[in-house]
């Protein structure tokens, strides 16, 4: 009987400890709100709270903030805003890490570092992020930072597809329908063009397009 209490206690506890939200979701809330009414000041000194208490996702905000207000609060502070992302990518921001690649990729605000960007790409994917797990398939399809490799950016694009990504289904969608990596899988391919296309992408939907003016082969 006591073994019993005892697993329910752990048990409750557990279960106690992982319906904690992180710490700062409230400020964040608070902070999110005061800067949507037009209360900035209020809104960036509740950021900087929920930033000191750890929370990753108001590092991310904060940081978009430095490094995107063109005028109001706070001052732009490129250097800032790139530190808060990289602070929130270590946390396991999926968004940091990927803004992060973007910077890197683009020079913007940053000195352009394509090998850096990959990295940052590869991090943000690994979290989950479906739109970095394209941009990491396009390095390997055009042999950005790393030699060419047609199997291993289907397998990207492949991850970006079944995530939901558009843009992910219709390169893999592309790549099956043309055996780019591998042998041609017309059926496969044109399936997930649908679901590109379905999703709203235009380049799938131009391709089905394509597909349906041919004339069909002769048997």
């Amino acid at each position: 009987m006591r073994k019993t209490l005892l697993c329910l206690a752990l048990l409750l506890s557990t279960a106690s400890f992982a319906a904690t939200p992180p710490a700062g979701d409230d400020l964040l809330r608070q902070a999110n709100t005061a800067y949507d009414a037009g209360r900035e000041e209020e809104g960036l000194k509740l950021y900087e709270q929920a930033v000191e208490a750890g929370n990753a996702k108001a590092m991310a905000a904060l940081g978009w903030l430095y490094l995107n207000t063109t005028e109001g609060l706070p001052k732009p502070n490129f250097a800032r805003g790139l530190a808060l992302y990289e602070q929130a990518a270590y946390l396991g921001n999926a968004e940091a890490a990927n803004n992060l690649a973007v910077h890197y990729a683009h020079g913007i605000a940053v000195a352009a570092d394509l090998p850096r960007s990959l990295e940052w790409f590869k991090r943000a994917a690994g979290l989950g992020h479906a739109p970095a797990m394209v941009s990491v398939g396009l390095y390997y399809e055009t042999g950005t930072v790393v030699p060419v490799d047609l199997a291993e950016a289907q397998a990207w694009y492949r991850k970006a597809a079944e995530a939901g990504n558009a843009q992910g289904m219709h390169n893999l969608g592309m790549f099956l329908l043309r055996g780019v990596a591998g042998p041609a899988q017309p059926e496969e391919g044109r399936r997930w063009l649908q679901k590109s296309a379905d999703a709203g992408d235009e380049n799938a939907k131009a391709a089905l397009k394509e597909l349906e003016a041919r004339p069909a082969a002769k048997g």
